[in-house]
Formats: C-alpha cells, sequence, structure tokens
C-alpha cells in the first residue's frame, strides 16, 4: 500500500497540504505540487520479503508510488529496464564501474512511460473522463497507450514538425492528435486553451 499522506507546495508558498484523493493542478500559487511519504511506518524487515516475491516492474515498489484503484495500477509492465556495463567509456573517464540505465526497453520505448503509467494510474483511480498533454513525442506516446489501457480518452498536442513514427503510435493508440504550428510551449498553450489539460501532480 502507497505511504503517501500528502501533497506540498514545491517553493513553499504557506498554501495548506493538499489531500491526494482529489484531483489537484498546480498550487495556487503557481508552482508544481510536490508528492510527499512517510517512510516511518513501514516495517521494512517484511518489506523486504514481499520485494523478492513481487512482479519485476515498478510498482513492486508500490509503497513509494501514488496508491492505485482496487483493480490495481494501469501498467504495461514498465520498469526493470537493464543495466549496461559502458566499459569503454568508463575507462576514459577512468571510471571503473559505470553503467547506464537502458530505458528504451520500456513498453512505450522511454522512460516517460515510468511517469505516465504513475500519472494515469492516479487519474484513473479519481475518475478522470479525459487525459491530454503536450508533447515532443515520447509523453504523448506514453500517454497514448497508458490511457488507452485504461479505457480513458487521450488528446495529445504536439509540434506538426514531430517525426511522423510518434503521431502514427498516438494514432494505434486510438489518441486525439492537434498538430500545432510552433514549439512544445505552444502545444501546451493551446492544449490549456482547449480546456482538456489535466494535471495530476502525484
Amino acid at each position: 500500500m502507497s505511504s503517501l499522506t500528502h501533497l506540498e507546495c514545491a517553493v513553499p508558498c504557506g498554501a495548506p497540504h493538499l489531500s491526494p484523493n482529489e484531483p489537484h493542478h498546480l498550487c495556487h500559487c503557481g508552482a508544481p505540487l510536490l508528492a510527499r511519504y512517510d517512510v516511518s511506518s513501514l516495517d521494512t524487515a517484511q518489506l523486504r520479503q514481499d520485494l523478492a516475491t513481487r512482479p519485476p516492474t515498478m510498482w513492486r515498489y508500490q509503497e513509494m508510488l501514488p496508491q492505485s484503484a482496487p483493480s490495481g495500477p494501469i501498467t504495461l509492465g514498465e520498469g526493470w529496464t537493464p543495466l549496461v556495463h559502458a566499459k569503454r567509456l568508463g575507462e576514459t573517464l577512468g571510471v571503473e564501474r559505470l553503467f547506464i540505465k537502458d530505458e528504451s526497453h520500456n513498453p512505450t520505448n522511454s522512460f516517460k512511460a515510468r511517469g505516465l503509467s504513475a500519472a494515469v494510474t492516479v487519474a484513473h483511480r479519481l475518475g478522470a473522463t479525459t487525459l491530454s498533454a503536450p508533447s515532443a513525442g515520447n509523453a504523448a506516446n506514453a500517454l497514448a497507450a497508458y490511457a488507452a489501457s485504461a479505457s480513458i480518452p487521450a488528446k495529445v498536442y504536439m509540434p506538426k514538425d514531430v517525426k511522423q513514427p510518434f503521431i502514427d503510435e498516438c494514432t494505434l493508440y486510438g489518441a486525439d492528435i492537434t498538430l500545432v504550428d510552433g514549439l512544445i510551449s505552444d502545444a501546451g498553450r493551446i492544449a490549456k486553451q482547449a480546456g482538456s489539460v489535466k494535471e495530476y501532480h502525484h
């Protein structure tokens, strides 16, 4: 079970803590919200035993992730990506044990799968009816994939010069795609103006 207790302003600005059981956007001051966990009550000995029997995904660390619905997290098997020993680069840098985390093994080929699994899990638990995000590609693909898994409609806003495979993948997942004449910041602005942005900072 998640040990998430509350959300608080990243500044902080003095705003009161917010419940993780309600949908929130940014803090009242406009700053991002940070998720806070209380691990003091965890039985670490029992936790070590439990970890050994859990599935090899990021959700094996459920105590340090947002709470999911009773049906479980929205997961496609993300996480558990390999560490590659970069021997030659390590020799060049004078580092004997240099490893690179290969996140391309995630379900949507990037680390964005991790964040979107968590975000869509929260959105699903809180009853979101549409999910939306501006993206230059990878986040859009991940949102489209996890939203489809949760049976929640997805809207993605991408610069019109984004690579075609990103568009194709979002299409295959059934996302509604808007191509924007501009940068990702312009895509974010248009998404917000459309009134479809659902941000869950957990």
